[in-house]
């Protein structure tokens, strides 16, 4: 309804009742449309409303409007209508904008999850080899409890029973007359340098200074490429690690029990750790060569009580016992020497020159013979190779002189040949009675004995490997055995001091080095790394350097070592002879491990 005005704006909106009762009267307005009357001047103030279309419009924005003028409080709803407006707005945005938007951030997505496939496409072959690399380099683990060693299984038995009944008979070069002035000047040459075989110091009776330590290192590695090629070519995995874990009072039985049943190929592995129960140390190679090394101590001092597994030779060198029927022991035996020169850790055993002949299953010469026996050489060799000799010998001992073994206090004379007791021996045929004679001298009541230990060293490295790598006796010895001697100039220019002002204490130190017996430089050496016996390079080769370091003025503490980093600890001791007894008292119960 249309309110004609004077003005042409239009008149206050009012409600129908209101309108009708107010004004049909005539009379005054009441307060009710006295409002009406003022808010509809206020409209006509803002201006136009279109009343045409029979719809009254809130004017929202008006309001807030005059509410930020301070005209007067914006109405309830006012900013709940402006954002439903503003909504209204975006979703009435045209259909292709909101296609295009949607089409752009499906593509962004798809180029993103297409580049991470792409990166992960292109690094993978990378990782899987870093990750095959690494498995290659671990390798598996093996572990070894000796406290729990497996009993023999079909294979070990087989193995050790086909070596046991192998034959075993040892190539002697023939004797000839010219060699009877060669053992005379090589009995003068070592008549001074024989062992002591105290059991510790025991040198290795052969000439050292034709053997060159760098060729030895060299040949050493050719045979673990070579026997890490053979396995590789039969589809064997050699193991990263070999782990055993022992007992140090019986730890040479239960080595020996746990090695000789295990696979070969599970022995040669990259690393070797031990574990000694309940001793808390963690081995980081010093209780490795401390094993070695008691191993080597035991086998020694079995050896000179006579109930071991090996005996004392007359040159002060070791060799399978006679009549041991323990061949399952001497089958780890020759494991044991085997790993020696796998891990190149001494074991501080002595080898002669036969015995390592052997092992290289080289022909024995009358040299070697008369270093190990010069009394066999003197009184039964020697005479028969002189011109008419057999019947001087005949004369001598009151009988003819027949094919027949030279009886000693633990053995009968025995045939050299079939009939032997009856054939006798004449000048044409002495050189064949001496080289069976010295064949039975040097292994005739052990033949299954030194078969059974030789198979045992020839499972880890193989004949034909040893023939292949050119190595000799007396290198074969050194890595076995490592450097019997100890030259303190030679020690002390290869030691690292590693604290300052101890000038008078590193003085007092190498003068006791210097007096002390071989015996004590050996015990010496042990206690700071692990081993009496030196690698095959000497002081040199010693890895980490071996060094001294000056610690604490506590002069009651004894000194101490990690053998892990080849590092002795010495208090600041105020004297000398107070330094000696410290070491003594050190040295005397070097036994076992803290932390190593």
């Amino acid at each position: 309804l249309k309110i004609p005005g004077s003005s042409g704006h239009p008149a206050p909106r009012l409600r129908p009742g209101l309108i009708g009762s107010g004004l049909s009267q005539g009379g005054a307005m009441s307060a009710p449309q006295r409002d009406l009357e003022a808010r509809g001047q206020a409209d006509e103030a803002s201006g136009p409303a279109d009343l045409e279309a029979g719809t009254v419009a809130p004017v929202a924005g008006e309001a807030c409007a005059e509410a930020a003028s301070g005209q007067q409080p914006p109405p309830a709803g006012a900013g709940e209508a402006s954002a439903d407006a503003g909504a209204a707005a975006r979703k009435k945005a045209p259909l292709p904008v909101r296609v295009l938007c949607n089409l752009l951030c499906f593509i962004l997505k798809l180029v993103v999850i297409i580049i991470v496939i792409c990166v992960g496409i292109i690094c993978l072959p990378f990782v899987c080899c870093c990750c095959f690399m690494y498995y290659r380099s671990q390798g598996r683990i093996v572990v070894l409890d000796g406290t729990k060693p497996p009993s023999l299984d079909d294979e070990a038995k087989d193995r050790i029973n086909t070596s046991k009944n192998g034959t075993f008979a040892p190539r002697v070069e023939e004797f000839r007359n010219s060699a009877s002035r060669t053992l005379t000047r090589t009995l003068s040459k070592y008549a001074g340098n024989r062992p002591s075989g105290n059991g510790i110091e025991s040198s290795i009776s052969a000439p050292l200074n034709s053997v060159t330590p760098w060729e030895c290192s060299m040949k050493r590695e050719y045979l673990k490429q070579a026997r890490v090629k053979a396995c590789e070519d039969a589809s064997q995995s050699i193991p990263g690690h070999l782990i055993i874990t022992l007992e140090r009072e019986r730890a040479l039985q239960q080595t020996l029990a746990c090695i000789g049943p295990a696979r070969s190929i599970d022995l040669i592995a990259k690393g070797l750790k031990i574990n000694f129960k309940d001793e808390a140390a963690v081995d980081a190679g010093g209780v490795t060569r401390d094993w070695f090394d008691s191993l080597g101590r035991s086998l020694m001092a079995e050896a000179e009580r006579g109930d071991g597994h090996l005996m004392v030779l007359p040159d002060k060198t070791l060799a399978p016992r006679p009549y041991d029927e323990r061949f399952s022991d001497l089958y780890a035996v020759g494991r044991l020497i085997g790993l020696a020169v796998w891990f190149g850790i001494p074991l501080p055993i002595p080898l002669g020159s036969v015995t390592c002949k052997f092992l290289l299953d080289e022909p024995i010469s009358p040299v070697d013979l008369q270093r190990l026996d010069p009394d066999f050489v003197q009184f039964r060799v020697k005479p028969v190779l002189r011109p008419g000799g057999v019947g001087d010998l005949e004369e001598a001992l009151g009988e003819p002189l027949t094919f027949m073994s030279a009886a000693t206090e633990l053995r009968a004379p025995k045939e050299l040949c079939p009939g032997g007791e009856e054939k006798q021996v004449t000048e044409e045929n002495k050189h064949e009675y001496l080289k069976l004679l010295c064949e039975h001298h040097l292994c005739g009541d052990m033949r299954e004995q030194i078969k059974v230990l030789l198979d045992g060293f020839w499972d880890i490295f193989p004949k034909d490997l040893l023939t292949c790598s050119g190595i000799t006796h007396r290198e074969l010895a050194l890595l076995i055995s490592g450097y019997p001697s100890l030259d303190p100039e030679e020690w002390r220019r290869n030691t690292q001091v590693n604290s300052s002002d101890c000038g008078e204490l590193m003085s007092w130190f190498w003068d006791m080095v210097k007096d002390m017996s071989t015996e004590d430089r050996a015990k010496l050496l042990h206690f700071a790394t692990g081993s009496s016996r030196l690698p095959v390079s000497g002081f040199a080769a010693i890895s980490p350097k071996f060094n001294i370091s000056v610690q604490g003025d506590d002069i009651d503490h004894l000194p101490h070592a990690h053998t892990c980093g080849n590092q002795l600890v010495i208090p600041r001791y105020i004297s000398k002879e107070l330094l000696v007894e410290k070491f003594q008292v050190a040295l005397s119960n070097d036994e076992g491990f803290g932390f190593a």
